[in-house]
């Protein structure tokens, strides 16, 4: 079994870690289209290369999901889910399953709808059948699309490993397991129940965990959240306001998840039917806005993958041994500034970039200039009521957004300006979105 180091750097954004049986490991960068084997000593082999759509500025395109054959030490097969296309306007998702000794391809589902956001592809194979089941969203100007069992979009797809279509798939002759999901970005099965249990983003409001049944009708847009309506499944938990829960996994039969919004693990302690949660307790704690999904090796270390890491973790409860949460975020720092910007490579390919080497500015009113990967000031004092002005110098898309999620400005064009009335007294911490290395403060006072 592969040493597997308590840190990496991924320049492209991780999003799915895969594990053997004996322990090989394997993880993609969603935006360079890069499949990578971990090997020791923190080096690492490019498995496979994808021609991911090239997008700038926020969007949810990519490698988006990865999983191996349940006899991969025998097959070598690994299954991707991945969107191409000239642009976000003509998106396609597809799978695919390749060798991964020849790198033989073949198209298990040639076209699943795509576009900027809500792509899905989050793939699992269930322990009983051998099944893969394919996690897939629907974009909000189509979200009536995801009653139509026609149309794959908010869907739960199922197929065999060769990508044709079970005979025991609730529709006969479709892909479709279950539909009425939003943007789903979690899939584990419940050892010993074999329950599917979804990770679905909502809206403002209605984050749902569900347990997919075949043919279930899950409700979006019809209804979000809890439900009476017989027409439609209900979520066994919800989350108001919006976590955004990423991927998850079960260990010792509670379902642990990813919040993207909170930084942080969920651990939910399930009913022995599978049916009801009966405990939900945050048992790890990250930077806000970054775990996209946690992952467990079969020796049960937990890892989280960030927009720029993978990390080992010790979630509380669980008995293994993880580096404090401090000299992670030491070594991350640390990262950033030997690689010099590396994380800007990770969203738009092997240009330099300089470090974030911010001064302070105190002043009635503020502006922060964005140029060259950088804020300038990095923290700006100023008087309540008072306007930031943020203006981006940068050929680049940025978006800035506050840590604690009390505002968001959107995505910034070359040459754009926004602008921000602070009429409450105290520190606010944003970042990009987009490069989330980059950092400032506002102090009002």
């Amino acid at each position: 079994m592969v040493k597997m180091p308590d840190s990496i750097d991924v320049q492209g954004g991780p999003v799915s870690l895969v594990f053997s049986k004996k322990g090989r490991a394997f993880f993609n960068e969603r935006i360079t289209g890069n499949i990578w084997e971990v090997l020791e000593d923190k080096k690492y082999h490019l498995v496979k290369h994808l021609p991911v759509i090239q997008a700038t500025g926020h969007h949810e395109a990519g490698v988006l999901g990865l999983a191996l054959d349940p006899d991969f030490e025998t097959n070598g097969f690994i299954y991707a889910y991945y969107t191409e296309g000239e642009d976000l306007d003509h998106a396609n998702n597809k799978v695919i399953r390749f060798e991964i000794n020849s790198g033989k391809e073949t198209i298990l589902i040639p076209k699943i709808p795509g576009g900027r956001i809500h792509n899905g592809g989050i793939m699992v194979f269930s322990p009983d059948d051998n099944k893969l089941y394919i996690g897939v969203g629907v974009d909000n100007p189509l979200k009536e699309m995801s009653q139509d069992k026609e149309y794959l979009g908010g869907k739960i797809l199922r197929i065999n490993s060769d990508g044709t279509i079970p005979d025991d798939n609730p529709i006969q002759g479709s892909l479709v397991h279950s539909y009425g999901y939003r943007n789903i970005f979690g899939l584990a099965f419940k050892p010993r129940t074999g329950q599917l249990y979804v990770c679905d983003v909502g809206p403002e409001r209605d984050d749902e965990i569900n347990i997919a049944i075949p043919n279930g009708n899950y409700g979006w847009p019809k209804v979000v959240g809890y439900t009476n309506d017989p027409r439609y499944i209900g979520p066994i938990y919800t989350y108001t306001p919006v976590i955004t829960p990423t991927q998850c996994a079960f260990y010792d039969g509670n379902l642990y998840f990813g919040s993207y919004n909170e930084g942080s693990v969920h651990k939910l302690t399930i009913s022995q039917d599978g049916g009801k949660v009966i405990a939900d307790d945050i048992v790890y704690q990250g930077k806000p806005f970054g775990i996209v999904g946690v992952f467990i090796d079969p020796n049960n270390e937990f890892y989280v993958a960030t927009e720029n890491k993978i990390l080992k973790v010790k979630p509380r409860g669980v008995n293994k041994v993880m580096k404090n949460n401090l000299v992670i975020w030491i070594i991350a720092v640390l990262a950033v500034l030997v690689i010099g910007g590396g994380a800007w490579y990770m969203m738009y390919g092997n240009q330099s970039t300089t470090k974030n080497t911010n001064t302070n500015q105190t002043s009635s009113t503020g502006t922060v200039n964005i140029s060259n990967s950088t804020f300038s000031p990095g923290t700006i004092t100023i008087k309540k009521g008072d306007i930031v002005t943020w203006q981006n110098n940068d050929s680049l898309i940025h978006r800035i957004i506050a840590d604690d999620g009390s505002f968001d400005l959107g995505d910034m064009a070359k040459d754009s300006t926004i602008k921000r009335t602070f009429d409450t007294v105290g520190s606010f911490s944003y970042h990009c979105a987009i490069h989330t290395y980059m950092t400032g403060t506002v102090i009002v006072q």
